[in-house]
């Protein structure tokens, strides 16, 4: 099977200053939806977006979705 991606820079999550959007596609055999719900929980500020129909590559997959997504998140923001 495909290799899994580890994300190491975790702990340093916690200095973001700023938010974040972290988007997922529920479809990714790479990187799993734990770790990187585990990220994005350390993060100060985020939003997390799991994208039903997607995979590793999420915004190429599901387009719409993900820009849906952006756009939700920004003007969240203001």
């Amino acid at each position: 099977g495909p290799r899994r991606m580890v994300l190491t820079h975790t702990p340093g999550l916690r200095r973001l200053q700023v938010p974040s959007l972290w988007v997922h596609g529920r479809k990714d055999t790479l990187v799993s939806q734990a770790v990187v719900r585990r990220a994005a929980e350390s993060a100060p500020g985020a939003r997390w977006v799991e994208v039903d129909d997607a995979g590793h590559l999420a915004p190429l997959d599901e387009p719409e979705a993900v820009g849906g997504a952006i756009v939700s998140f920004l003007d969240g923001l203001g």
